[in-house]
């Protein structure tokens, strides 16, 4: 057996979960992130249940949106708002204006707005094949009913590498 066949999730996941707050400012949230040398966190409302996960994808995604891009730009360097597939996986919003300052804009803002959850107990083969059909870089983990943690595709990627030594 390799060593991804015997890992379980628990075993790679991360319990302790760093939230955010859906008012935080997009300035404090660039902040949470390189403070706490993270990629993403879940979004969770006033009562600490969780409504999206933002990323710094988003921020990049935001930040990218506000540059003007030059007449002669090359065809594949396009907005994702004009990319209909990703409108639809992310169920994603029109970015906030570019009036607006960084700390006027909130992580609902740019959040997806999806909660995606797999249970405790799920093999890591589960894990990895709802990350690869959904296009999800982290889920969240539950057990009876309550998040236990987080377990990202760099998680998955850390017990690949593993089990090839």
């Amino acid at each position: 057996m390799t060593r991804a066949t015997e890992t379980h999730l628990r075993d790679l996941m991360t319990e302790e979960l760093l939230t955010v707050r859906k008012e935080m400012s997009t300035t404090d949230l660039a902040r949470f992130l390189e403070e706490h040398e993270i990629s993403g966190a879940p979004v969770v409302d006033e009562d600490g249940r969780p409504v999206g996960v933002v990323s710094s994808i988003d921020l990049v995604r935001l930040a990218s949106e506000r540059v003007e891009r030059p007449a002669n730009a090359a065809p594949f360097y396009r907005s994702s708002l004009e990319d209909e597939n990703l409108m639809e996986l992310y169920g994603r919003r029109e970015l906030p204006t570019t009036d607006q300052t960084w700390g006027d804009i909130s992580v609902e803002d740019i959040m997806t707005p999806a909660v995606q959850s797999v249970p405790v107990d799920s093999s890591v083969q589960e894990v990895a094949s709802i990350m690869v059909a959904g296009h999800f870089h982290r889920l969240l983990v539950e057990e009876d009913g309550e998040l236990v943690g987080i377990v990202s595709s760099l998680d998955l990627l850390k017990v690949l590498a593993e089990s090839r030594d």
